[in-house]
């Protein structure tokens, strides 16, 4: 058993990830009070590899 954090929009489009790659979930934990890193990022200012 493996154990990881995942950083999502929302629990929906976790969930779509880890469906994507095959990986089931046993335990989703949702952590309050943080502010989404996507916040005031600017599609300019990404590199995607």
């Amino acid at each position: 058993m493996e154990t990881g954090v995942i950083e999502s929009s929302s629990r929906e489009a976790a969930a779509l990830l880890l469906q994507k790659y095959d990986i089931f979930v046993t335990y989703l934990e949702e952590q309050e009070g943080q502010e989404p890193f996507f916040k005031g990022l600017k599609k300019r200012s990404c590199n995607i590899f």
